[in-house]
């Protein structure tokens, strides 16, 4: 999350350099049959004469995505705009084609062209969608139980979270095992629920703070954190920003309205690293408390990538790093709590 942010950030003040006309994100149509792409719309003229069994026959192919130039955009080919042009007619044989097909590159270019006829061929923006199809959202639902595509689903799902989608999500999550839950755990959280088990901030008065790894059976203290410095309202970003750039030991938060930044650091960096080594190879776990102590955690990124290793729960003065399993554990002991006041019909179209 650190150096996602980092990138949009750099990516931002670089554009603001640039002349208007050189600055090349921009909102898609929203036009019928118009890809989305960096710098507007590329408008994708339908094949009208090729029949659809033939059209559905290409999926076995070697295709490949249509570049979009961002990750927020998926790249339909054209096959699957002049598939998704048929509308409902298509739906039935893509599902069948998708049940009899042994090639996974195949089932996965039939259910991108599912997801398009659910969205209308219409891309609605960047962290966006309007997904409206309740027939094609039922087969998702079905699809959830295809072992080789769930993952994918899931993600499709979730880039237009419906109420509709909480009993069949929970459900399955009941039956996952908790080396395969990592991305529906992480998918649960773009459905904005309220549950405590995760999230908080730290007291703006905190001088010291406890970090742990929470596994579904254990509680391993990684180390104990203490303010190093704080950003003065007057001193400008230099200091700090200079400190980011040299000390990898350090964690920074932006904790107060005006953001004014606070500078945490272990007691013991060499072994808090050490003992968060086991659960995360590939990150530092000063990078992961960062990721714990934002304030804005709107799992924006979470529209087109579930792979977040890690969930958070600050609670006083305790970071609490939660692994997969866990977090499958409290979601499931939410929901058996409060699955009665939860949404679980949308109004959107009957199909």
């Amino acid at each position: 999350m650190r150096r996602k942010l980092l990138i949009l950030s750099l990516f931002y003040l670089a554009a603001l350099q640039l002349p208007a006309q050189w600055i090349l994100d921009v909102n898609p149509s929203g036009e019928k049959n118009e890809r989305a792409v960096q710098g507007g719309s590329q408008h994708v003229g339908i094949d009208t004469n090729t029949p659809l069994p033939q059209l559905i026959k290409r999926l076995e192919s070697d295709w490949r995505k249509a570049p979009t130039g961002k990750t927020y955009w998926i790249g339909y080919t054209d096959d699957m705009y002049f598939i998704a042009a048929h509308g409902d007619e298509a739906i039935g044989p893509l599902l069948s084609f998708i049940k009899n097909s042994q090639s996974t590159k195949a089932r996965y270019g039939a259910l991108l062209t599912l997801h398009l006829i659910g969205i209308e061929s219409k891309i609605a923006g960047r962290f966006h969608e309007e997904f409206k199809n309740k027939q094609v959202r039922n087969i998702f639902y079905e699809l959830l139980n295809d072992e080789g595509l769930r993952d994918q689903v899931i993600l499709l799902l979730v880039r237009d979270p419906w109420p509709d989608d909480h009993p069949h999500l929970f459900t399955l999550l009941g039956h996952l095992s908790d080396d395969k839950c990592k991305p529906l755990v992480n998918a649960l959280f773009r459905y904005n629920l309220t549950n405590s088990s995760f999230g908080g901030t730290l007291p703006q008065n905190s001088d010291g703070a406890r970090v742990a790894v929470v596994e579904p059976s254990a509680i391993t203290e990684i180390g104990e954190l203490y303010v190093f410095t704080k950003e003065r309202p007057d001193e400008g970003f230099n200091r700090i920003n200079k400190l980011i750039d040299s000390d990898t030991n350090i964690v920074t938060q932006s904790q107060n309205p005006s953001g004014q930044r606070t500078v945490w650091k272990f007691r013991d960096s060499t072994e808090a690293r050490k003992r968060f080594l086991p659960y995360f190879s590939g990150r530092d776990v000063h990078e992961v408390v960062y990721d714990a102590l934002l304030n804005d955690r709107d799992f924006v990124f979470r529209y087109c990538d579930l792979s977040d290793p890690f969930n958070f729960q600050v609670t006083g003065t305790n970071i609490y790093i939660i692994t997969p399993a866990a977090a499958k554990a409290r979601w499931l002991k939410w929901w058996q709590q409060h699955s009665d006041e939860v949404p679980t019909a949308s109004h959107h179209p009957a199909p």
